[in-house]
């Protein structure tokens, strides 16, 4: 396989960008840097796995493809418009309990959490 193989971190997901693994090549995109967009993405896909990845590995590492995504949010250019949030899902998802999002939440670097509260007010 590819190093450079990634996949959507949807649960029961299959897409990549790697035509062997998912029949199609899919577009996929990364978890924005903005901390609240993120968290955002975080709560809608819905799964505690994502949620205890730390936003540092989520930016670098984590990707959604364009299926989850509603048409008004993909572009050409750009590929998403930025306040998409992923809201397309295969299955039925639970809510994440706030323990679980406080792991999200305890992973953001402290200059970031500064910038979050001060964006804030």
């Amino acid at each position: 396989m590819n190093k450079h193989t990634r996949r959507c971190c949807v649960l029961n997901c299959r897409n990549s960008n790697y035509k062997i693994l998912s029949k199609t090549k899919t577009k996929l995109f990364k978890f924005p840097r903005n901390v609240n967009r993120c968290r955002d993405w975080v709560c809608a896909i819905g799964d505690p796995s994502v949620a205890s990845c730390t936003w540092e590995t989520l930016i670098t590492h984590g990707y959604v493809c364009k299926d989850h995504f509603e048409e008004k949010y993909v572009t050409a250019i750009q590929g998403i418009t930025v306040n998409a949030v992923p809201t397309i899902f295969p299955y039925l998802r639970t809510p994440l309990s706030e323990p679980q999002l406080l792991l999200f939440d305890e992973s953001v670097p402290v200059q970031k959490k500064r910038w979050k509260t001060d964006a804030m007010v």
